[in-house]
C-alpha cells in the first residue's frame, strides 16, 4: 500500500511539472506579403476626370505577437499588424475654372492599415491554427474641395485621413506551419485572412519567428 502510495505522489508531482513546463510566453514575428482585393488601379469609367488615390492590390505586412501557452497545444495572446499598399501616381485633374488643372507627378501615395487583435490559437504537431477579433486604424490620402462664403474662395486640399471610427472591427483567423530549430524557437510560414464588413479578400503570406520562454 505504502509503495501505490509512492508511485501515485511520483506520478501527480510529475504530471504537475510537465502541466507547469507548458505554461510560458510565446513572442513571434512576421513579415511578407498582403493581397487586398478592394485596392488596385481603378477604371477609366470609376476615374473620370479627378484624382484618384488608388493603390497596389499587394503590398507589405509584418505581424507581432506576444502569447501566454495555457498548455503545450492551446494560447491566448495579442497583436499588432501593419499593412502598407502603395503605388505611384501621375495624374490631373482640371478645377474649377478650365484653364486651371491640378497635377500630381510621381506622387507616392501610401494606404496603410495598423490592426490590434487579439486571439486563441490550437496546435496541431506542426500546425498551429489562431482565430481572433481586431480593431483597425486605416489611414491614407484623400482629396476634398469646400467653398468658404466670406472670403470668397473656393479650396482644394489633399491630406492624409486617419480613421478610427469605433466600427472598424474585423475577424481574422491564421495558420501557420512549423520547422523546429531548437524546444524554444521555431521557424515557420503563416498565412492569414482578414475579414471586415463588406470586406472578405486581405490574405497576407509571411516567414515567422517563434521564440518561447
Amino acid at each position: 500500500m505504502k509503495k501505490l502510495i509512492y508511485v501515485l505522489l511520483l506520478t501527480n508531482i510529475s504530471f504537475r511539472a510537465q502541466e507547469k513546463s507548458a505554461n510560458g510566453i510565446a513572442l513571434s514575428y512576421s513579415y511578407g506579403i498582403e493581397y487586398n482585393n478592394q485596392m488596385g488601379k481603378p477604371s477609366e469609367v470609376e476615374k473620370g476626370n479627378s484624382i484618384y488615390f488608388y493603390s497596389d492590390k499587394m503590398g507589405s505586412f509584418s505581424n507581432l505577437e506576444i502569447d501566454y501557452l495555457i498548455s503545450k497545444e492551446r494560447h491566448l495572446g495579442l497583436g499588432y499588424s501593419r499593412s502598407l499598399h502603395r503605388s505611384t501616381l501621375n495624374q490631373q485633374q482640371n478645377l474649377y475654372f478650365e484653364n486651371m488643372v491640378l497635377v500630381l507627378e510621381q506622387f507616392e501615395n501610401r494606404h496603410q492599415i495598423d490592426r490590434f487583435d487579439f486571439h486563441f490559437g490550437q496546435n496541431f504537431n506542426k500546425l498551429d491554427l489562431s482565430f481572433g477579433i481586431f480593431y483597425f486604424i486605416e489611414t491614407r490620402n484623400e482629396m476634398e474641395s469646400f467653398y468658404n462664403e466670406e472670403n470668397d474662395t473656393l479650396y482644394y486640399k489633399i491630406y492624409s485621413n486617419k480613421n478610427k471610427r469605433a466600427d472598424n472591427i474585423g475577424l481574422f483567423t491564421s495558420l501557420t506551419y512549423a520547422f523546429p530549430i531548437s524546444e524554444n524557437l521555431n521557424f515557420g510560414l503563416n498565412g492569414k485572412w482578414h475579414v471586415i464588413i463588406g470586406q472578405v479578400g486581405i490574405f497576407s503570406l509571411s516567414p515567422t519567428i517563434t521564440l518561447k520562454y
